[in-house]
C-alpha cells in the first residue's frame, strides 16, 4: 500500500472514530449523571466543553500546518486523546471529566481538520466523491456508537470502561499514522491562499458566500438532530417511533453518502448542491402536511437530501481555487463548526419564546437561503446552474 492510500484508509478510519466518539455523551447521558449525581441538563451543559475544543482546534490547526510537521500534529491528537481517556477511566471526579471532554474535543477538530485537508489535497478529479465517502465513515461510526454501547451496557460494563475500549482504536491509529510518509504521500500545504480561477477581484465574496453556505446547511441539520424527536411527538407520533425517526434521519443520511462515494455522478457540484437542497426542502415542508407515520417518511427524505450536501459544498467550494490554502479550508470547515456550536442556543431560543414547529420553520428558512445564495453564486460567476 502506497503512502497515498495509507493517508486515504488514515483519514476514512479517523473519521469513522470520531463518529462513534462524538456519539458517546450523548448515548451514555444517563449513565454519566448518575455516576456524578447530576441532572442531564448539568451533563448537557458539560458536553459544551468538547464543542469547544473541537471549535478551536480546528482555527488553531491552520496555523499548526503552516508550522509544524503532519505526523507531529497527529500524534499530539492522539496524545491529547489518550489522556483524555485515561482522564475519565482513573481520576472520576466531575471537573476532570469536563477537562477530559475538553481533550477530546481538541483532538476530534484535529482530526476532522486533518482528514478533510488530506482528502482535499489528495483528490483533484474524484474530490466529491472521496469526500461523501469520507462522510459516510462518520455516518457509520455515528449508527453503530448507540448498538456497541447498548451491549456493552447489557454485558454490564460501565460507562467509563466503554471510553477506555477507545484505547484500541487510539494506539491503533497512532502505530498506523507513523508508517506514512506524508512528504511522499501527495500533499502539500500551501499557507498563502491563491486567486480564483477566472477572476482576480472576486476572492473573498466566493469565499464568504461557500462559508454562509455551510453555515445555513448545518444550522438546518442540527435542528433535525437536536428536535425531531419531540416534534414527532406533537404530530401524534408514540414516543419510541419519534425516538426512532433520528436513526432513520441518519440511516438514510449514512444510504445516501455511500452511494455518492461509490457513483460518479455525470454532473457539476453545484447541480447537484441544488437538487439535493430541493430534496430537503421538500422533507422539511413534508413535516408540516403530514401526520402520524408519514412524519418518519419525511424524515427520510429530509435525510436523503442532507446526505451528499456537506461534503460536495466542500468540493465545490475548494474547487474554486488552483491551489488550497489552508486559510481556506479552515474557514469553510469553521464556518460549519460554528453552525453546529451556535445550533443549540439559536433554536433553544426559539423553543422558548414559540414552539417546536417554529424551529422547522427556521431549518426551512435556512434551506431555501442556502439554494438563494448557491444560485447568487453561480449567477455572479456568470455561470448558468443547471
Amino acid at each position: 500500500m502506497d503512502n497515498k492510500a495509507k493517508t486515504t484508509l488514515l483519514a476514512y478510519s479517523m473519521f469513522l472514530f470520531i463518529g462513534i466518539l462524538f456519539m458517546l455523551p450523548g448515548t451514555l447521558k444517563m449513565e454519566i449523571a448518575n455516576n456524578y449525581g447530576k441532572d442531564t441538563a448539568d451533563i448537557q451543559f458539560m458536553l459544551t466543553f468538547y464543542t469547544l475544543g473541537s471549535f478551536l482546534a480546528i482555527i488553531i490547526n491552520k496555523f499548526l500546518l503552516e508550522k509544524i510537521k503532519m505526523k507531529i500534529i497527529l500524534n499530539i491528537c492522539y496524545t491529547m486523546c489518550l489522556t483524555g481517556v485515561l482522564i475519565i477511566k482513573f481520576v472520576g471526579n466531575y471537573p476532570a471529566f469536563g477537562l477530559a471532554l475538553f481533550l477530546l474535543g481538541l483532538s476530534a477538530g484535529l482530526i476532522v481538520s486533518m482528514s478533510n485537508f488530506f482528502i482535499i489535497s489528495l483528490y483533484k478529479e474524484k474530490r466529491t466523491k472521496v469526500l461523501n465517502m469520507l462522510n459516510f465513515c462518520y455516518s457509520f461510526g455515528s449508527l453503530i456508537s448507540p448498538i456497541i454501547v447498548i451491549y456493552l451496557l447489557k454485558v454490564n460494563f460501565k460507562w467509563e470502561d466503554i471510553y477506555f475500549i477507545m484505547l484500541v482504536f487510539i494506539i491503533s491509529f497512532i502505530i498506523f499514522l507513523n508508517t506514512i510518509d506524508f512528504n511522499k504521500s501527495g500533499i502539500t500545504v500551501i499557507e498563502k491562499s491563491t486567486k480564483v480561477k477566472n477572476t482576480n477581484d472576486n476572492w473573498n465574496y466566493m469565499i464568504i458566500f461557500v462559508g454562509l453556505m455551510l453555515f445555513f446547511y448545518v444550522l438546518a441539520e442540527m435542528t433535525v438532530t437536536y428536535w425531531i424527536g419531540e416534534f414527532s411527538v406533537t404530530k401524534g407520533l408514540g414516543d419510541n417511533l419519534s425516538k426512532f425517526n433520528l436513526s432513520l434521519f441518519w440511516i438514510f443520511i449514512a444510504i445516501g453518502r455511500v452511494v455518492a462515494g461509490l457513483v460518479t455522478f455525470k454532473i457539476k457540484d453545484s447541480t447537484l448542491i441544488l437538487i439535493f437542497t430541493i430534496i430537503t426542502f421538500l422533507g422539511f415542508f413534508s413535516l408540516f402536511i403530514t401526520t402520524g407515520v408519514m412524519i418518519s417518511v419525511a424524515v427520510c427524505i429530509i435525510g436523503l437530501g442532507c446526505s451528499i450536501i456537506y461534503a460536495t459544498l466542500l468540493s465545490y467550494g475548494t474547487s474554486l481555487h488552483k491551489n488550497i490554502s489552508t486559510t481556506v479550508m479552515t474557514f469553510y470547515i469553521v464556518s460549519g463548526n460554528f453552525a453546529s456550536f451556535a445550533s443549540s442556543p439559536i433554536t433553544g431560543t426559539i423553543r422558548k419564546l414559540s414552539n417546536v414547529q417554529m424551529i422547522f420553520v427556521f431549518s426551512i428558512v435556512m434551506t431555501v437561503l442556502l439554494g438563494i445564495f448557491l444560485i447568487l453564486l453561480e449567477k455572479l460567476r456568470g455561470r448558468k446552474i443547471a
